[in-house]
This record gives structure tokens, C-alpha cells and sequence, in this order.
């Protein structure tokens, strides 16, 4: 059995490539585990995004569904897509400053 991991759409059967219902790409997560630390994050950050965009567009389908129109609200959107940004940019920060302390660390013991 695959389960969807956005919108938790469930495949007994079969085993396609994307789910039918959202679109996900549900081949990424068969070898997650068995990839690179700083892969699994940026998929795990990816596919936390994903899970809230699914869950804000299904929030917004079920208010909007007596009128049948779906508006995106699209503050949210942008608060989720910021915050994405602000991660990245902090890991960015983080992996410059490991990157210097690496450098450091390699100097002195050069020196000594």
C-alpha cells in the first residue's frame, strides 16, 4: 500500500508515479532515507510545504463550496512561502558559517 504523503490519498494496487488527487511526485520518497542528510532536509522542507499549501487549498475549497469558487487566500500563501525563504536563507548563513569554522579549524592546525 503507498500512502500519498500531502494529501494522504491511499494506492493499494498500484503504484504510480503521482498521486491522482494533488499531484505529487510519489516516487521521491522511495529512496529518501537512503540519501544524503542535507537531501532528506530539503525534502522533508519541500514536502512540509507542500502538506500546508494542501491543507490551506482544501480549508479555502471547504469554506468556498456552497458558492463552488475557490480563492486562495493568498496572505497565508505568502506567510508559508516567507517563512520557507527565511529557513533557507538561515541554513544558507549556517552552512557559510560552518564552512568558515572548517576553514579556521584547518588553519590552525596548519600552524601548529
Amino acid at each position: 500500500m503507498v500512502l500519498c504523503p500531502v494529501c494522504g490519498t491511499e494506492y493499494i494496487d498500484t503504484f504510480p508515479e503521482f498521486c491522482s488527487v494533488c499531484s505529487w511526485d510519489l516516487t521521491s520518497d522511495t529512496t529518501f532515507f537512503a540519501t544524503a542528510e542535507i537531501y532528506q532536509r530539503k525534502e522533508e522542507a519541500k514536502l512540509n510545504w507542500a502538506r500546508q499549501m494542501w491543507q490551506i487549498v482544501q480549508d479555502q475549497k471547504n469554506k468556498n463550496s456552497e458558492n463552488n469558487t475557490i480563492s486562495l487566500p493568498f496572505g497565508q500563501v505568502d506567510q508559508v512561502n516567507h517563512n520557507q525563504n527565511f529557513n533557507g536563507d538561515l541554513k544558507r548563513q549556517l552552512d557559510k558559517l560552518q564552512a568558515q569554522l572548517n576553514q579556521a579549524a584547518m588553519e590552525r592546525f596548519q600552524l601548529q
